[in-house]
């Protein structure tokens, strides 16, 4: 199963999500989770665990400049 948490830009809202990992992978062992985070975000959301992958966009530029980064490379 596939997961998208889209939290973009407040470091509050990120890091308050992260119990959010555990549980999904808790519960759907094959889970795929992809973050949808501000570019400035995505270093860190990138570190951690369950985060198979990120998509980053500018804040000020939306959608249309995501860039999509693999966890751990």
């Amino acid at each position: 199963m596939r997961f998208l948490i889209v939290r973009i830009a407040a470091i509050g809202d990120v890091a308050m999500s992260t119990p959010l990992l555990s549980r999904i992978h808790a519960e759907y062992a094959d889970a795929h989770v992809t973050w949808l985070c501000a570019t400035s975000m995505q270093d860190m959301v990138a570190l951690f665990p369950g985060v198979d992958e990120t998509i980053a966009v500018d804040a000020q530029q939306g959608l249309a400049t995501g860039q999509r980064v693999e966890a751990g490379a």
